[in-house]
């Protein structure tokens, strides 16, 4: 009886994904690019990072990290920001985003 719940932020299923593209101006050389990418690996909630041609792209957990902390981690690292864009990854997310949209609800 003493059991303890189940941690839900350990239950794979449970996890939702959002991803974002950031199109971010002096990338022009690869240290720069391991730069940010040094700055960006650690932040809690982030599944994937790729980084190139001045594109960076984020598969994130919106739950752990929100779009707007990764942009302020990128400008806090020196970057600037030209361009965004994000687009849910997850059905269920999809699904939410759509019936928001279909209800008049943003």
């Amino acid at each position: 009886m003493d059991e303890k719940p189940a941690d839900p932020s350990s239950d794979a299923g449970l996890h939702e994904y959002v991803d974002a593209e950031f199109t971010v101006t002096d990338l022009q050389s690869p240290h720069k690019e391991k730069a940010l990418q040094d700055i960006l690996k650690p932040l809690p909630g982030l599944e994937s990072l790729s980084i190139s041609h001045g594109k960076v792209m984020v598969h994130y957990e919106p739950v752990r990290l929100s779009r707007k902390q990764i942009e302020e981690a990128i400008q806090r690292g020196g970057f600037q920001i030209s361009e965004t864009e994000a687009a849910a990854s997850s059905p269920l997310t999809e699904a939410f985003a759509k019936k928001n949209k279909s209800s008049g609800a943003i």
